[in-house]
């Protein structure tokens, strides 16, 4: 059950990392 949730924070730590590069102007 650990193993979903740490995937899960990963998962939106990735996509927070994605608007941030998208609002930097990064493809």
């Amino acid at each position: 059950m650990k193993l979903i949730g740490l995937t899960g924070s990963i998962a939106s730590g990735k996509t927070t990392v994605l608007k941030i590069f998208k609002s930097l102007g990064y493809p």
